[in-house]
């Protein structure tokens, strides 16, 4: 998913700047819980879709720079 990951926004009127805060809804329990997650059983610390997303971006960099 990326950057399109469900996100939580909270604004507290006691913040002082009055700004809203954002976290991964994921990171809460208001979301289901992730399969991906519960069948890894802590065994893989990042996903298949998230491993090939950086992979990309690596190869994408390494081309900028003439790698």
């Amino acid at each position: 998913m990326g950057w399109t990951r469900i996100r939580l926004l909270i604004c507290q009127s006691a913040d002082a700047d009055g700004r809203l805060r954002s976290l991964l809804a994921s990171w809460t329990d208001v979301a289901a819980p992730d399969v991906f997650i519960q069948i890894a059983a802590g065994r893989s610390f990042v996903r298949p879709d998230d491993l090939a997303t950086l992979a990309a971006l690596i190869e994408q960099i390494e081309r900028s720079h003439g790698g």
